[in-house]
């Protein structure tokens, strides 16, 4: 497994446990952190256009099969994805 930072859109009136039940029901792929509190971002100006208005776009982190890394980038609410690497002392 990979861990993951997830950037995607989601309905902009969901919010707590609802909020984290549509993100485990749209991208079963990923396992949802659930000790990480989704945030919610401003989308980059490459993304603004693909955001509609009932929607936002937040950030997770998760963790994902290296073999479905491609397959979760393709989902259409996913913008991007990014290893999370663990910090590590100097």
């Amino acid at each position: 497994m990979e861990n993951v930072i997830v950037e995607l859109i989601v309905a902009a009136n969901l919010t707590g446990a609802a909020l984290m039940q549509d993100v485990k029901t749209e991208l079963p792929l990923l396992n949802v952190d659930e000790n990480y509190k989704p945030i919610e971002m401003v989308p980059g100006e490459q993304d603004a256009a693909k955001v509609p208005q009932s929607a936002k776009v937040i950030v997770i982190r998760g963790a994902v099969n290296e073999s479905d890394m491609a397959k979760l980038k393709q989902l259409d609410n996913v913008l991007h994805v990014w290893t999370d690497g663990k910090a590590e002392a100097f």
